[in-house]
């Protein structure tokens, strides 16, 4: 985003998600160089927040809705087929303080303090993380979330308490920093610990 209020991509435009007309999900179709991306000049001013994936994008903006281009089955738009794909931006959801996204989806915290997920449902722990549309999901009870974050195929959310709930791949001590090599992590999440654990 510039201060002028345009967005400009570069890099892979698979399934549109840089949103360009682009190739089918899982064809490259590179852009080169930095490139004004016109289907976003009317949101490019009200963005707070902007990030991507694999094959889409999504944006936050000042009101609380979160649009999203590209790969619908990566949007929240009840699909989870990987052939529905388009460079104009959809709306997601609404009432959304918090976005966080990346890889094949994203996770939201409401105005009210909910969480919500949605993103491409196959494979490895996606299933348990995302859902083909926004999905409520219920963090651990009398602890009111703050922030959410994550990686590549795992969510974390921080409560009010300052504790750290991980959801998703927990392989490589991603969240159980006690095992190498340990079952995904459903919801309501595992708590991580914080600071020097070895």
């Amino acid at each position: 985003m510039t201060e002028e209020g345009h967005v400009w991509a570069w890099g892979d435009n698979e399934a549109s998600g840089l949103g360009f007309q682009g190739s089918n999900y899982g064809v490259q179709k590179i852009i080169r160089t930095p490139t004004r991306v016109p289907n976003l000049d009317q949101y490019a001013d009200r963005m707070t927040y902007i990030a991507g994936g694999n094959g889409w994008g999504e944006a936050l903006l000042d009101d609380g809705t979160v649009i999203g281009w590209g790969l619908h089955a990566a949007l929240g738009q009840g699909t989870t087929k990987t052939n529905i794909s388009s460079p104009e931006p959809v709306v997601v959801m609404k009432n959304v303080a918090q976005l966080y996204a990346r890889y094949v989806g994203s996770i939201a915290l409401t105005e009210d303090g909910k969480i919500y997920t949605w993103g491409q449902t196959g494979g490895s722990a996606f299933p348990m993380i995302y859902g083909a549309s926004p999905t409520l999901r219920t963090p651990h009870a009398n602890d009111p979330v703050v922030s959410v974050g994550g990686g590549k195929e795992h969510v974390f959310y921080q409560t009010e308490s300052g504790a750290i709930y991980g959801v998703g791949y927990n392989d490589l001590h991603k969240i159980d920093q006690t095992k190498c090599c340990a079952s995904s992590i459903d919801w309501p999440g595992k708590g991580v610990a914080i600071g020097n654990t070895q």
